[in-house]
C-alpha cells in the first residue's frame, strides 16, 4: 500500500472505527477504507465479555460477534487485523506501522481506543496475573479459573467491581485490594458507596482497604491475581506527530483534531463538549458507537456536532450501578445525592446550575428522565 493512497484510514477496529467505516461506506459508495485493528479479531462486543452470560458459559461464545469477516469484503472495507501503528507523519499523510509497512492516506481517523493500566510491581508480568480488557484476555480468565480456588483483584471500578462478582458466581474466594477506603472514590459520594459495599461483603467478597499491591511472588496466597486498576489511551505515535493529546486526543466537538484531515472517535476522543463548555473524555460503548457515526459523517463532508448523552450500565451481586453523562467534569462542579431508599441511591453533578451526569444504584428506571434533562429535552 506504499504508492495507493488510501481514501479513508481507521485506525482502531472496535465500535467507534468500525460505525465510522460503516458510516462512511454509507455516504460514499467509491472511496476506498481500510481499518488497521490491533487485535486478530473482527468485530465484537467487548462489554459482553464481562457479563454473566457470557463468563459462566451460559451463552455459546458465536454470540458476541456483532461483525462477520464477510461483512467487510460485502462492503468493500480491508481489515488489516492484528497490526499496529508506531508512527505518524501528518506532512506525508503517512502513518508507518510496527512491521515497517507504509500506508498513505487523505483522512485519518484515530479509533484507537483505551488499554487497561499495567500492575507497575514486582513480578507483575508472572503468570498468573490477568487483565479484562479483549476477548483474549476473557478467554485466559475463563480457562484459568477452571482449577482456580483463590482469586485476588486490585481495583475500585466497574472492572474490580464485575470480576468479583463473576469469580464469586464461579465459586471462588475473592479478595478485593483497593487503594482507598471507599468505593467508586473518585466519583462517588455520601453513602453510594456503602450500598455498594454492603453487597459486595454479603456477596462473600474480602475487602482490603487503603493498600495495594507490592509484588506478585508466588501463587501461595491465590491461584489468579486480575488487576483492575483503570485504563489509558495509547497517544504516543500520535501526539509526537504534533496532534495535541492530553488524557486522550484532543478534538473539537466535531471531532477534528489540531491537523487537517485528522478526526478521533471513541475512548481515546478527549472532545469539546457543548454543554459543559470543556473538553470530556468518556469510556463507554454507547459513547464509543455514537462518536463513530459522528466521525463517519463529517470525514465524508458533513458538519454535525457531537452532543450524544450516552450511559453505561454495571450488574452484580444483586445490584445495578449506572452512569449519564459526564461524571468526571472539570471543577469546580456541584454534586447532590439523595437515598429513596435504604438499597437506593442518586447523586447528580451539575455545572453553573444545570445537570450535566449521575450516578445511579438501583434507579436504571431514572436514566430516561435523567438523560433528558441532561439532553435540555426537559
Amino acid at each position: 500500500m506504499q504508492n495507493e493512497k488510501i481514501g479513508y484510514l481507521i485506525i482502531g477496529g472496535g465500535v467507534a472505527g468500525t460505525t465510522a467505516a460503516e458510516t462512511i461506506r454509507g455516504r460514499d459508495k467509491d472511496g476506498s477504507i481500510v481499518i488497521i485493528n490491533a487485535e486478530p479479531h473482527a468485530l465484537y462486543s467487548r462489554v459482553i465479555l464481562s457479563k454473566r452470560g457470557f463468563f459462566l458459559g451460559q451463552i455459546p461464545e458465536d454470540r458476541i460477534w456483532l461483525k462477520t469477516k464477510e461483512w467487510y469484503g460485502q462492503n468493500d472495507i480491508s481489515l488489516l487485523a492484528d497490526r499496529s501503528a508506531v508512527s505518524l507523519e501528518p506532512e506525508k499523510q503517512m502513518l508507518t506501522l510496527e512491521n515497517g509497512e507504509g500506508i498513505k492516506y487523505q483522512k485519518l481517523l484515530l479509533a484507537i481506543g483505551s488499554r487497561p493500566n499495567k500492575l507497575k510491581v514486582s513480578g507483575g508480568e508472572k503468570n498468573g496475573v490477568f487483565y479484562m480488557y479483549t476477548l483474549n484476555d476473557a478467554r485466559k480468565i475463563i480457562e484459568a479459573t477452571s482449577a482456580a480456588k483463590k482469586a485476588v483483584i486490585a481495583g475500585g471500578g466497574f472492572i474490580a467491581f464485575e470480576m468479583c462478582d463473576l469469580l464469586r458466581q464461579k465459586g471462588l474466594e475473592v479478595t478485593l485490594i483497593m487503594r482507598k477506603d471507599k468505593l467508586w472514590s473518585k466519583i462517588l459520594n455520601n453513602n453510594g458507596w456503602q450500598i455498594i459495599e454492603r453487597a459486595m461483603l454479603a456477596g462473600g467478597v474480602k475487602l482490603i482497604k487503603n493498600d495495594q499491591a507490592a509484588g506478585i511472588l508466588s501463587k501461595t496466597q491465590c491461584d489468579l491475581f486480575i488487576a483492575g486498576i483503570g485504563v489509558n489511551c495509547p497517544t504516543e505515535p500520535f501526539a509526537s506527530a504534533g496532534i495535541n493529546c492530553d488524557r486522550g486526543i484532543i478534538t473539537n466537538e466535531y471531532l477534528e483534531t489540531n491537523i487537517s484531515n485528522i478526526w478521533a472517535a471513541g475512548d481515546a476522543a478527549e472532545f469539546f463538549n457543548t454543554t459543559t463548555s470543556e473538553k470530556t473524555q468518556t469510556i463507554n460503548w454507547a459513547n464509543a458507537q455514537g462518536q463513530g457515526r459522528i466521525a463517519g459523517i463529517n470525514m465524508t463532508g458533513g458538519r454535525e456536532p457531537f452532543q450524544m448523552t450516552t450511559s453505561f450500565t454495571s450488574g452484580g451481586f444483586g445490584i445495578t450501578i449506572a452512569t449519564v453523562g459526564n461524571i468526571s467534569p472539570v471543577p469546580p462542579f456541584e454534586t447532590d445525592c439523595r437515598q429513596p431508599a435504604e438499597n437506593s441511591f442518586i447523586q447528580t453533578i451539575s455545572k453553573n446550575g444545570k445537570i450535566i451526569g449521575a450516578i445511579l444504584i438501583n434507579n436504571n428506571k431514572e436514566i430516561s428522565t435523567i438523560t433528558q434533562k441532561i439532553s435540555g429535552i426537559i
